[in-house]
């Protein structure tokens, strides 16, 4: 039973280490020099023009009411 545990354990971290290192081989070969590898998977950092709970406030009372 301890056994199926800890073959399952490892099955899982080989198939997370192919999931994340295919993609990092890919960009390393085809697009290191023309953007970073964050920006490359699609994610970006949000800007935020206010901070705090009046940004929420005002995007609510900027909306139409139906």
């Amino acid at each position: 039973m301890f056994g199926m545990f800890i073959s399952e354990s490892i099955g899982a971290l080989v198939q997370l280490l192919l999931f994340s290192l295919i993609p990092l081989i890919f960009w390393l070969v085809f697009a290191r020099k023309k953007q970073n590898f964050l920006n490359w998977l699609g994610i970006k950092r949000s800007i935020m023009k206010e901070k705090g709970w009046l940004r929420h406030v005002q995007s609510f009372s900027s909306q139409e009411c139906i």
